[in-house]
């Protein structure tokens, strides 16, 4: 079962003991996902999402139209 057409960005620790990164992926196939190995339910890698978060914050700011003009 699809959740349709949704927009966001996912992180993942291939090493969540609760959160099943497979079946996220599975249930919203379209949007956009980093997922890293190891890691843990606290998500140990936010120090390498960074910069993803901060390019599709702008992208998302640029879409809506928030931000500086």
């Amino acid at each position: 079962m699809s959740l349709g057409n949704h927009h966001g960005l996912l992180l993942f620790d291939k090493g969540d003991e609760l959160i099943d990164y497979r079946e996220t992926v599975r249930l919203l196939p379209d949007i956009q996902t980093l997922i890293f190995e190891g890691g843990s339910h606290r998500f140990d890698h936010i120090d390498e999402s960074l910069d993803a978060i901060q390019q599709y914050a702008n992208r998302l700011s640029l879409v809506l139209g928030f931000g500086e003009s």
